[in-house]
């Protein structure tokens, strides 16, 4: 019962290497279908990219800090003397 056991268990890792061949051939074969964007284009998208993380972090930065001193001045204000 122990070796039955034991050749079901390995089955799967039998054919392992040659689905991992497969599955690796099938990526070299879509990574050459693959429509890659032009030097020109990636630099465009990073210039997007590092605008509108600036600019969400400088309104993030305003927001918080602007939400904060309200705070402070809310907490003084009803603050017991």
């Amino acid at each position: 019962m122990r070796p039955e056991f034991l050749e079901k268990t390995l089955e799967p890792i039998k054919g392992l290497p040659v689905r991992a061949s497969d599955y690796l051939k099938e990526v070299r074969v879509e990574l050459q279908r693959v429509s890659w964007p032009s030097l020109k284009e990636v630099k465009g998208t990073t210039i997007v990219v590092l605008f509108c993380v600036f600019f969400f972090g400088l309104y993030l930065y305003v927001c918080d800090y602007s939400l904060g001193f309200l705070m402070d001045k809310l907490f003084k204000a009803f603050s017991a003397p």
